[in-house]
């Protein structure tokens, strides 16, 4: 489908200490893809943690229902590190708001929104540092106190960053005049669905997996 005239785009801001991280945690997760893979094909998966069976002895080789296991935690790992790899590469490259005639493509990791309805924003506001929990700021990876504006979704908010005043204003102006109403608003529930939805989106969810993963990875490097 060809774009409109009156299409633009939105550079998002972000840290020099967001790209370090992002930065830190694509050459760890790249570094263990690679590693674990050159294991793989070094030695065999069903003996990766067992050293003592590479040199013959029976009594350490693994079970059927160990291999399986063992198996089964290989190959989520290297999903888990593609998924970071994705992210890490968002987070350095991407960082831009799409906005077309009737969506937006938002491009800000550590959460992904690759298609958001003008429907289902109900507003966007500019926000001071005094007005968010550090907590809020965290968990979009705002580690500078500037440009700051919350989007409210119909089930949920993000609090992203952007210099660009002048789109922002455009977008704010755009959403301001469809007058969009939140979950709470239109049903007069709690926002209880939105809480359980927005829960998928927060960073910690992501940060716990990337550890696990990274800690699964290395015992794989020692043990194997």
């Amino acid at each position: 489908m060809p774009h409109s005239k009156n299409d633009y785009k939105i550079r998002l801001y972000r840290s020099w200490r967001f790209y370090l991280v992002c930065a830190v945690l694509f050459a760890l997760a790249g570094f263990h893809l690679v590693y674990n893979f050159y294991l793989l094909t070094d030695g065999g998966l069903s003996v990766l943690l067992f050293a003592k069976a590479r040199s013959g002895d029976a009594a350490a080789l693994p079970s059927d229902i160990t291999r399986v296991a063992v198996w089964i935690s290989f190959v989520l790992i290297q999903i888990e590190l593609l998924y970071e790899l994705v992210y890490t590469t968002l987070g350095l490259f991407g960082n831009r708001l799409y906005v077309r005639e009737d969506d937006t493509r938002i491009y800000f990791a550590p959460r992904l929104i690759s298609r958001v309805y003008k429907r289902d924003i109900c507003k966007i506001e500019p926000v001071s540092v005094e007005d968010v929990s550090f907590w809020d700021r965290l968990s979009s990876l705002n580690f500078d106190k500037k440009h700051l504006y919350r989007f409210t979704f119909y089930d949920m908010e993000l609090l992203i960053s952007s210099q660009d005043e002048a789109g922002m204003e455009k977008l704010t102006a755009d959403i301001a005049a469809r007058c969009n109403r939140t979950e709470e608003e239109e049903t007069g529930t709690d926002g209880s669905l939105g809480g359980a939805v927005q829960l998928l989106w927060r960073w910690d969810v992501n940060l716990s997996c990337w550890l696990a993963v990274h800690i699964g990875s290395f015992l794989l490097l020692i043990f194997a």
